[in-house]
């Protein structure tokens, strides 16, 4: 389906639910959509995403609960004549839990405004569309940058109120890969070598799903990768990316540049606020839990002469199974140092 049928579909959802408010007085305050309008809106965030449209999207009816993984070992095959009695092996079964926080999203509306755009008749479809890409960018911003040890409340910023809320996929990867796992480029930036400990880090058993994996990295780490090539290399492939900005596969396994990635954390060790992290792991080792009872509701306000819009949607950020992660951080974003394997 085209995501302009798309956004054409949840719109028609989404204005068949505010004029059910309208007309229907015994309607809940908060027009709940029905599971075909949920499932149309969380399509589009994911079609909208770079990030979103490659993790597993778990779609939930409950707000908490769990998912089964099973797990065979890593033997379970023997020589026929090794044993009297073959040895039973029995799956073994663990569960990914998920606690669903809520989220608003909220803007206001002026009469005038709308009225007088320069959008005219499609005013309303181009509001549509700019509300779900925000939702987008929030979302996958969230799915991140999460942490809730941040502090949240009415004197703090908006960033803390988004992020405060919620564990997000960094800082669960922070407490739960194993410490082996974790290279710490103390303030070196961008190396081959870099890349090349991250791969030899990855556990034995999961090596055989290499092509799964992904180096999921910031901008500029995949423009720093494009320009060691274009540098180094003499051939057309140094041509290349010098012209077009192709960037290499670090040791045969794919990079995703996630432009939503930050590049200003702190590195204790240098002193700055100009460090970044990469992730190596299958996309669809992280897990984007969403509830699809959603409610939209537009409310106009005549005094203050304008239309408020508010949205609240339920989320949870979980890792299915962080051994299989290899987190590299306080790498250095810009130029610096080259990361030296040790």
């Amino acid at each position: 389906m085209s995501i302009g049928l798309l956004n054409n579909t949840w719109l028609e959802a989404a204005r068949s639910v505010v004029q059910k408010s309208v007309i229907d007085e015994s309607a809940l305050p908060n027009s709940v959509f029905t599971r075909q309008q949920s499932d149309t809106f969380i399509d589009l965030v994911i079609d909208e995403s770079e990030l979103l449209s490659l993790v597993t999207v778990e779609r939930k009816a409950a707000a908490k609960g769990s998912i089964p993984k099973l797990n065979l070992g890593d033997i379970v095959m023997e020589g026929a004549g090794a044993r009297s009695t073959p040895k039973r092996r029995t799956p073994t079964e663990s569960v990914v839990t998920y606690d669903m926080v809520k989220y608003r999203l909220a803007f206001d509306l002026a009469t005038d405004f709308e009225d007088d755009n320069i959008e005219g008749d499609q005013f309303r479809d181009k509001l549509v569309n700019m509300f779900t890409k925000q939702t987008r960018n929030n979302t996958e911003l969230a799915a991140v940058n999460s942490d809730a040890s941040l502090t949240t409340g009415d004197a703090q910023s908006d960033t803390n109120n988004l992020y405060g809320v919620n564990d997000g996929w960094h800082k669960i990867l922070l407490d739960s890969v194993p410490a082996g796992q974790q290279v710490d480029a103390a303030g070196q930036t961008w190396s081959e070598d870099l890349f090349f400990k991250m791969k030899r880090l990855v556990p034995t058993r999961f090596r055989s799903l290499f092509n799964d994996y992904r180096f999921l990295i910031p901008s500029s780490g995949y423009d720093h990768l494009a320009r060691l090539r274009a540098n180094n290399s003499v051939h057309a492939a140094g041509d290349a990316a010098f012209s077009d900005g192709s960037s290499p596969t670090p040791w045969g396994i794919r990079k995703l540049s996630i432009n939503l990635f930050p590049q200003d954390l702190a590195i204790v060790a240098t002193g700055t606020n100009d460090g970044c992290y990469v992730w190596l792991t299958p996309p669809s080792n992280l897990i984007w839990f969403v509830r699809r009872e959603m409610s939209l509701e537009w409310e106009r306000q005549p005094r203050a002469d304008l239309t408020e819009a508010t949205m609240h949607m339920r989320m949870d950020f979980e890792v299915m199974d962080p051994n299989m992660v290899v987190l590299a951080k306080n790498i250095k974003a810009e130029t610096g140092t080259p990361y030296v394997l040790t």
